[in-house]
């Protein structure tokens, strides 16, 4: 009996030992079920924090560039403004410059180079006197002045001046201003506009835009300093012709005085030219080239 009694109880004791091992194990499989799922809680947390500061930074890199991106355009319409207002209120001044025109339809091309000096005398009530001297390469100079009372046009080795008797003032509301100021408005309406940067340029520091459309390119370069156009390219693009003009300052000068021996032709003209006077109605009808119509800065 005695030894039944303690095979008996060591059995007892087995079976506690085994409960209380099982028990255990039970425990810290739950414990480790627990933690598992704590950290797979952390790790989908911390996935949700990273996106969320993901986006966050998406979200601010966006406006920064929209910020960016509104900060540039007023900066081009401030600049733009300025190379206006700076037309507006240039006053007398002098321009010599060349340029290149490509004309090119269906494969056909021209090219004209020109070269012209120009001076312009700005009066009140948007009255504006001026002298315009070109000639195309190896063909002779002509000549073109605006005065008080009329507008005078000679070429060179000619006897003949013609002679427009319509005074400034009546000329007015047939002829744009001079300039490039109403073609920039225009282009601030019509074109998607960019700012690219100061350049060096014919001998300026110049800042450099470029304004563009479907069929056609126009950039411009602004002396840092005056706003003084100094360099412009124009390009046209059309399913039947492809057009470029470029035009580059050589000289310029603002505030230069008045003088009146500009204002006439006889500087260039023999003692016994003749002045023929043309009907203002049928040479503007025809497309005679009006001088004021020519762009300077």
């Amino acid at each position: 009996m005695k030894k039944t009694y303690q095979f008996t109880s060591f059995i007892a004791i087995t079976a506690l030992v085994i409960g209380c091992n099982s028990d255990d194990t039970s425990e810290d499989n739950s414990n480790e079920d627990n933690l598992n799922e704590e950290n797979n809680l952390n790790v989908n947390n911390n996935e949700e924090i990273s996106l969320n500061t993901n986006a966050l930074e998406e979200n601010n890199q966006n406006e920064d560039a929209e910020e960016e991106e509104e900060d540039t355009e007023e900066e081009l319409e401030a600049l733009l403004h300025d190379v206006i207002l700076a037309e507006e209120e240039r006053g007398n001044y002098y321009v010599h410059e060349e340029s290149v025109h490509i004309f090119d339809q269906e494969g056909d091309a021209e090219e004209e180079i020109a070269e012209t000096e120009f001076w312009f005398f700005p009066q009140e009530d948007n009255v504006h006197f001026q002298r315009r001297e070109s000639h195309m390469e190896d063909g002779p100079k002509e000549f073109s002045v605006v005065n008080e009372e009329e507008t005078l046009f000679y070429t060179e080795d000619t006897d003949t001046v013609h002679v427009l008797d319509i005074s400034p003032e009546d000329r007015e509301e047939e002829t744009h201003e001079s300039g490039e100021a109403p073609f920039i408005e225009n282009y601030m309406e019509t074109h998607d506009a960019e700012y690219l940067g100061e350049e060096e340029v014919n001998g300026y520091t110049a800042h450099n835009v470029i304004f563009e459309d479907e069929s056609e390119t126009i950039e411009y370069w602004f002396d840092a300093e005056t706003y003084f156009p100094v360099r412009v390219v124009r390009n046209i693009s059309r399913e039947d012709r492809e057009e470029s003009t470029e035009m580059n300052v050589l000289e310029y000068e603002l505030g230069i005085e008045e003088d009146e021996s500009l204002l006439t032709l006889d500087d260039v003209t023999a003692d016994d030219v003749s002045y023929e006077e043309m009907d203002p109605v049928e040479e503007m009808g025809e497309g005679e080239e009006d001088p004021d119509e020519e762009n300077h800065g």
